[in-house]
């Protein structure tokens, strides 16, 4: 495992991207220290702050930024002394997050270059799990020289700064539409909606508006608005004041851009007070007094139109004028099959890089196939497939015969296609449950993910469920 880990790593390295490297690095730190989390902080000394590049098994790499002057990682920072803790929830240095509100036990070492210290890695573990040892802890060093030999070898590029997605790919009209209207308000101030439904590359046309900004140097800080509870979204929103306190997304966006993800999934009670700072530019942290000024340039997307939640009342009107200026809808990707074999060459390319291979021919067997079928988890979806196809490994050619079943065999079948014989609410219940089925694979069982393919929320998909008697995981 050890050398195949190692080959990962020098793949990243050949590929020149730091986003690739850093991710190398996390997935080979959580394998072999058995991690829940691992992470590695970039220490930003103009700001103060960590930069944190968390990841776990069901989670992309995500950002996050912590004050340099708090918690384990930064006790390790100022001292540049390593830190092995068995009893976390006990321990004074630690600061308690959202990420790790279940952890144990964390390794925690400095990421060092010569005299400087550029960050710090760290690996946590449940409280279900044996600690770590001071073995652990010298082997954890090795890992973090390893990083700090690798970074430094590495362009630090900002990962939006990059080459483009394979979500911007394509010449469908309507997509051309949402790329010129998004180009023309780059240049500008005003705030940007993004809207369309969940995986059809909203993001990147977010980024993309960053790039193609005045702020393009300054940070692009994404909160997804429909994830966590009340209070864990308050504070990544807001921050906290007094000791231990965090740096809030509204702080750290300064300079730059805030990208609010699905920002019509915000709760209510938040809503009112992010409309307020929007609007005076001004912010107090939780807990605290003292008024913040604040300097970005917001932009949001919604699975919906957003005067749609206004009139649900499910959105407030106030906050909708301060995020919604320019409003560009993004096609789904059923709507632009002419693209698909554009986005899936981009994707294939992408992927073969990031796993050191030669890019193979998608053959036209396998396009029309991909062409034909329903994407109802958009580009996001066809990603996953396509990923899974390459790790299981193909030759020259991706063929028609390497894709899933379901792909190869067209179009998810519809009402349309039930037999005349069927009626009606049972046609209803065999489109449900096929459709359910179809996602829960895709998400490898994970409900949470399969209601994201579906455009649902995770308690309705459950009640589908147990409606139709399909069994599953959370």
């Amino acid at each position: 495992m050890f050398e195949s880990l190692l080959s990962k790593l020098q793949r990243a390295l050949e590929s020149r991207d730091p986003e690739a490297l850093v991710r190398a690095i996390l997935e080979t730190a959580g394998q072999l220290f058995g991690s829940d989390i691992s992470s590695f902080g970039r220490f930003d000394r103009e700001r103060g702050q960590i930069v944190f590049s968390h990841f776990r098994e069901d989670l992309h790499t995500h950002e996050d930024r912590v004050d340099a002057n708090h918690g384990i990682a930064g006790f390790v920072i100022q001292r540049a002394e390593a830190v092995v803790s068995n009893d976390l929830q006990n321990d004074p240095r630690h600061r308690a997050h959202r990420e790790a509100a279940r952890s144990r036990s964390m390794l925690c070492v400095p990421v060092v270059q010569g005299d400087e210290v550029l960050g710090v890695l760290q690996v946590q573990t449940s409280r279900s799990r044996p600690g770590y040892s001071q073995g652990d802890l010298e082997s954890f060093r090795s890992l973090a020289r390893l990083l700090a030999h690798l970074w430094s070898s590495t362009p630090t590029v900002a990962p939006s700064a990059r080459g483009e997605s394979p979500y911007l790919a394509g010449d469908e009209g309507s997509w051309l539409e949402a790329i010129r209207v998004c180009d023309a308000a780059a240049g500008t101030e005003s705030p940007v909606c993004i809207q369309g439904e969940r995986g059809t590359g909203k993001e990147s046309l977010a980024r993309r508006v960053h790039v193609g900004s005045p702020r393009s140097e300054g940070p692009f800080i994404r909160v997804a608005c429909g994830r966590g509870d009340l209070d864990e979204l308050a504070e990544r929103l807001f921050g906290t004041a007094g000791p231990g306190g965090r740096v809030g997304a509204l702080e750290e966006a300064r300079g730059g851009s805030l990208y609010l993800d699905e920002v019509d999934a915000l709760p209510m009670p938040l809503q009112a007070p992010l409309a307020q700072v929007l609007s005076e530019r001004h912010l107090v942290r939780i807990g605290g007094a003292q008024s913040v000024p604040l300097d970005f340039r917001c932009i949001v997307s919604s699975t919906e139109p957003l005067s749609a939640s206004v009139a649900s009342g499910r959105f407030r009107e106030e906050l909708r004028t301060r995020v919604q200026v320019v409003t560009t809808l993004v096609p789904a990707l059923r709507d632009r099959a002419s693209d698909i074999a554009a986005i899936a060459r981009a994707i294939v390319e992408e992927l073969s890089r990031e796993l050191g291979r030669e890019a193979p021919r998608l053959e036209s067997a396998a396009l029309r196939s991909l062409q034909q079928y329903g994407w109802p988890g958009n580009v996001r979806e066809l990603r996953s497939v396509l990923a899974t196809v390459l790790a299981r490994g193909v030759s020259t050619r991706l063929r028609a015969i390497d894709l899933p079943a379901e792909i190869r065999s067209g179009p998810v079948r519809g009402l349309g296609d039930a037999p005349a014989d069927l009626k009606l609410a049972q046609a209803v219940e065999e489109f449900r449950r096929a459709w359910i089925l179809r996602a829960l694979e895709l998400a490898d069982g994970h409900q949470t993910r399969a209601a994201e393919l579906l455009g649902l929320k995770q308690p309705n998909l459950s009640r589908l469920m147990r409606l139709l008697g399909i069994r599953g995981r959370q």
